[in-house]
């Protein structure tokens, strides 16, 4: 399997991720969802965007929602290191006869646009507004009050491709799923910049298409107390390689010829016990139905359209079926 070597010394110096930037139709519904059911602090906002952020967040943003005809991923964003990191990326992309352009942006410094080979948008930037952190503003804590943005996961029509691409900007693979076989490739992996698990997850997909990302709460009670129609998705497959002490978070692992996933919707606040001790990250998931059910013993399932992936595991009665 072609697993790809690490890059010590890449083109340009990607830190971490750093924002998502979503296209939605409806924007004060957006924005109500967002800031008092998931818990995110409105920075700031007018008639055509608003600017949210998590309570430990010092960045004036990290997740952007912009009114637009249709619902979409706009763009992923990734920090840079400096000013001097932009340059050296666009002379990167000129290299390789990737598309770029330079754009001015509120709140951000220079900015840095492109589009991968394999059809993300993403965006670079080195300097963004600071505002003070949140952490001790009780008064403003509301849903699971996010911390910090975690990662993004993406679905991928090609895993392979896209895991080398980023992996010659630097990225470091942390865990993988393989296809069966002696000549399997890859078909799920995680990437990291900051030193996590993963800043950036890819699986296969129809895509290029954001599956979901990621937000770190504070600590477990902290999601014991959000509004009764609250539903967030948790990832949580749990494993010994965790992001920090307590987590449960998703994985794809083998049972026979094709990778398989779990996933856990928590609805309501006493759900939230059902996931035992995890201080997992909340996920915001895209594209996916959420069905309740009845039965005693509840079934988590979830199929991402035509890659076939799925699985089936059981939790406690408080779970909502996911198929």
């Amino acid at each position: 399997m072609p697993v790809p070597q690490h890059i010590f010394d890449p083109p340009f110096n990607i830190v971490r991720s750093s924002h998502v930037v979503l296209d939605v139709v409806d924007l004060n519904a957006s924005r109500e969802f967002y800031e008092n059911t998931v818990g995110l602090h409105v920075e700031d906002r007018d008639d055509r965007a608003v600017y949210l952020r998590g309570s430990e967040e010092h960045q004036h943003h990290s997740l952007v929602l912009r009114k637009a005809a249709a619902a979409a991923c706009n763009r992923l964003s990734f920090k840079v290191g400096n000013e001097t990191d932009l340059d050296k990326a666009a002379a990167f992309f000129s290299e390789n006869g990737i598309a770029y352009a330079f754009a001015k942006l509120p709140f951000q410094g220079r900015t840095l646009q492109f589009t991968d080979p394999f059809g993300f948008q993403i965006e670079l930037y080195a300097t963004m507004e600071k505002r003070p952190h949140l952490l001790r503003r009780y008064d403003l804590y509301k849903g699971c009050h996010p911390q910090r943005l975690d990662h993004f996961n993406v679905f991928a029509a090609e895993v392979q491709d896209t895991v080398d691409f980023y992996a010659r900007l630097g990225f470091r693979l942390t865990e993988y799923g393989e296809e069966d076989g002696p000549n399997g490739r890859i078909a799920a992996a995680w990437m990291h910049r900051k030193g996590n698990v993963h800043d950036l997850a890819i699986t296969n997909g129809k895509g290029p298409r954001l599956h979901h990302f990621a937000y770190w709460p504070q600590e477990p009670r902290a999601r014991a107390r959000p509004p009764r129609h609250f539903k967030c998705v948790f990832s949580l497959y749990p494993r010994p390689r965790r992001p920090s002490p307590g987590t449960l978070h998703q994985r794809l692992f083998h049972r026979g010829s094709r990778p398989r996933t779990v996933a856990l919707v928590a609805q309501g606040s006493a759900a939230a016990n059902a996931m035992g001790r995890a201080r997992a990250a909340l996920v915001v998931r895209t594209g996916l139905a959420i069905y309740g059910t009845g039965d005693t013993r509840t079934a988590v399932c979830r199929r991402c359209h035509d890659c076939r992936l799925e699985s089936i595991d059981e939790f406690s009665p408080r779970c909502t079926i996911f198929r």
